[in-house]
């Protein structure tokens, strides 16, 4: 191993080791909390904000320079409320590199089980990705999840929460990202969930999803995939179990693709992520994750990853992520990285 290598890796250690000592000397934090919660949060106008920070190391010396980095991926302001009549809004970006929209929505509720929201938002397909960065479980999300549903869209959703612990969520949107329609299709994205609390404090949340659009000739969501000229459906699942000791779940997502209008599906895109872990010291998590994702056409994409993760919330507005992440076939270390990932969000 070179020296920047030892170095880099007792740093990391130092950081782990660190965390792992954090719950000695952490102090209540309820009382910025509820100062934050007077100041910055009730239903007709509550602001919230989110900033991450990421350090990446690959250990290949030959990886891009952006592969051993610091970066700021995450600087978000969220707006949102309730108005009279039922109403209500959001107004969500990012001002990390460059500022970009995320969620500027209208909406209307009736009740518990059916609301109404127009604008930008996510299409509502994917338990990951419906997840908000400060939620993840790793630093980064699966990727099967970045390659077929992580990205917003201009549309309407309907969407509630039934009773036993049912919701559904039904949308028609452009299918373009957050520009307009461009050839005369929509994106129809369509979920169903339920969630449970058992006696013991055990949560179970069991979701299906799918959605059908085309495109033509672009990519989708992070671009991992090639342009797309035709049909594309996407179909999945995914459950989680978790309690104050144990956290357990996966996700699977699959994608029947026309490439070039072909009148035929050229290529399926099949991916899963399976998690399991415990939580110790109060506020520490230890987790590990399989990431696959696996293309018919293209074998060049397909790829296997082991995460290995050390989470640390010190307290209710941060959260700090340690993973280290290697393909389960090719132990040379020149094939693993790591990366860290530290928020505050309120």
């Amino acid at each position: 191993m070179k020296p920047s290598q030892k170095l880099f890796s007792t740093l990391l250690l130092a950081i782990a080791f660190s965390l792992l000592n954090f719950s000695a000397v952490a102090q209540d934090d309820s009382f910025f909390m509820d100062e934050l919660r007077e100041l910055f949060k009730n239903e007709s106008l509550s602001v919230g904000a989110l900033v991450q920070v990421q350090g990446l190391y690959d250990f290949d010396d030959q990886a891009p320079a952006s592969s051993r980095s610091f970066s700021l991926p995450t600087a978000r302001i969220k707006l949102s409320g309730k108005l009279d009549g039922g109403f209500n809004y959001v107004v969500h970006f990012d001002a990390a590199d460059n500022p970009i929209l995320l969620d500027a929505t209208a909406g209307y509720s009736l009740n518990n089980a059916f609301n109404v929201t127009a604008g930008a938002q996510k299409p509502g397909i994917s338990a990951e990705f419906l997840k908000g960065p400060q939620d993840l479980d790793f630093v980064s999300r699966s990727q099967v999840v970045k390659a077929l549903a992580e990205n917003r869209d201009i549309g309407v959703r309907v969407h509630g929460r039934l009773d036993q612990g049912l919701g559904y969520s039904v949308g028609m949107f452009n299918g373009n990202n957050l520009q307009p329609n461009d050839n005369d299709a929509f994106y129809y994205a369509g979920r169903l969930s339920f969630d449970a609390e058992f006696k013991d404090g055990t949560n179970l949340a069991l979701g299906a999803n799918g959605s059908y659009g085309e495109q033509d000739n672009k990519s989708i969501a992070a671009g991992t995939i090639p342009f797309i000229d035709g049909e594309y459906a996407i179909f999945g699942g995914d459950v989680r179990v978790e309690n104050s000791g144990f956290i357990m779940g996966g996700e699977f997502l699959s994608a029947l693709i026309d490439y070039s209008q072909s009148g035929e599906f050229d290529d399926t895109i099949m991916g899963y992520q399976v998690t399991g872990g415990f939580k110790f010291l109060e506020k520490a998590q230890f987790l590990v994750r399989w990431d696959s994702f696996q293309s018919e056409d293209i074998p060049a994409l397909n790829s296997d990853e082991i995460v290995i993760a050390l989470n640390y919330l010190p307290s209710e507005q941060t959260k700090i992520r340690l993973n280290y992440i290697f393909p389960p076939e090719q132990a040379e270390l020149e094939n693993h990285r790591i990366a860290m990932n530290f928020q505050i969000g309120f």
